[in-house]
């Protein structure tokens, strides 16, 4: 008799072991640590895993156009588009930005028709990974030979330029993401106005 209490004990013992463990780890009790050889994981930044203070510089590639505002005709001239950008975060959100957006038209001879945009203006963060950009500065409408020599036209004038991007890859020092453009160039005779779709690479 005294055998089988002391082994009904031991087997409702056993049982009951893993459920008092399961309650332990949900009642806020210790639990297992890391195991050998990892470390806590890498806190986050109240925009997610990306720390943006500090120095930022970036690039994009795509395709983009521009058209005449203020013309009769006002058909796009499309193209390929650049954008360069540097600037410094003072906060998570907030950043001083120098940007340059170039929508370049080729000609079947070999020339082209650029219009530049260079700007100063700043940075926003309206979510995890999404930003909006804004700034003023100068523009440029130049007709190149593309032979490796100065422009043969040139005209400059006041612009604006817009920006907004979509983060779709975040890491601690980089991102990768989808971006629009704007800008608007006002010349002597003619606003020239150009756009983008771009995909960038932004370290910080």
């Amino acid at each position: 008799m005294r055998r089988n209490v002391l082994a009904s004990v031991v087997l409702a013992a056993a049982l009951l072991a893993p459920a008092m463990a399961h309650a332990q780890r949900y009642s806020g009790g210790p639990g297992p640590g890391p195991g050998p050889g990892y470390g806590p994981p890498p806190p986050e930044t109240p925009l997610g895993i990306t720390d943006h203070l500090g120095l930022a510089l970036g690039i994009s590639l795509g395709g983009g156009g521009y058209y005449c505002s203020n013309c009769t005709d006002k058909s796009s001239n499309d193209g390929l588009s650049l954008t360069v950008h540097g600037g410094w975060f003072f906060t998570q959100r907030f950043a001083l930005v120098l940007e340059g957006f170039v929508v370049s038209h080729p000609y079947q001879d070999g020339t082209s028709l650029d219009s530049i945009t260079g700007t100063v203006g700043v940075q926003y963060y309206l979510a995890k990974n999404l930003w909006v950009r804004g700034g003023i500065g100068y523009g440029n409408l130049q007709f190149n030979y593309n032979d490796g020599g100065p422009p043969d036209q040139s005209e400059d004038g006041g612009s604006i330029a817009l920006a907004g991007g979509l983060e779709i890859i975040q890491a601690p020092h980089w991102s990768l993401d989808v971006e629009l453009h704007f800008g608007e160039t006002a010349y002597s005779d003619i606003n020239v106005v150009q756009s983008a779709v771009t995909v960038g690479f932004n370290w910080f």
